[in-house]
C-alpha cells in the first residue's frame, strides 16, 4: 500500500506498511535538526458529528464543494496538505467535473482542537481490477 504522492516523503514517517494498509505520522524537519510532530489543523468543509470533515453542500446549485484538510506546523507555519477532495477524491477524479476557479475560493477554518500529532491510515476499498471496465481511458 503506497502513501499518496501529494504528501511529500519529507513530511511523513512510515509507522506500518503492508499490502492492504499503511499508517504514517506527519512530521516537519526544523532548522535546529529536530522534528516537529505537533500541528494545528485547518479545513474547508463541514463537520459531520464533530469528527468527520465533509464537503459543503450548496443547495442553490445542488452541488457539493469538496473538502480540504491542511496541517500547519506550530513552529514554522509550514502547511502540509493532508487531503483535497477536489483533486484526490473518487468522485472528482472519475465522476464529477470540478470548476478550478471555485475551488481556489475555499477559505480554511481552524479546527478548534489542541495542537495535535497526526497519524493517517491509508486503505483502499475500490477494487480497480473489478471496476476497470467502467472507466473511460483517454490517450
Amino acid at each position: 500500500m503506497r502513501v499518496p504522492t501529494y504528501i511529500e516523503e519529507e513530511n511523513y514517517n512510515i509507522i506500518n506498511i503492508d499490502d492492504t494498509f499503511t499508517r504514517i505520522s506527519i512530521c516537519n524537519n526544523l532548522e535546529s535538526g529536530d522534528t516537529n510532530g505537533l500541528y494545528e489543523i485547518y479545513f474547508f468543509g463541514s463537520l459531520f458529528e464533530e469528527y468527520m470533515i465533509c464537503g459543503m453542500y450548496d443547495e442553490k446549485n445542488e452541488i457539493s464543494d469538496p473538502c480540504m484538510i491542511v496541517a500547519k506546523c506550530i513552529h514554522t507555519g509550514k502547511e502540509i496538505l493532508l487531503y483535497d477532495e477536489a483533486k484526490y477524491g473518487y468522485n472528482p477524479m472519475f465522476c464529477d467535473e470540478i470548476n478550478l476557479e471555485d475551488i481556489k475560493k475555499r477559505s480554511l477554518s481552524k479546527l478548534e482542537i489542541p495542537n495535535s500529532k497526526i497519524e493517517i491510515d491509508f486503505a483502499y476499498s475500490i477494487d480497480f481490477d473489478e471496476e476497470k471496465e467502467y472507466f473511460e481511458y483517454i490517450n
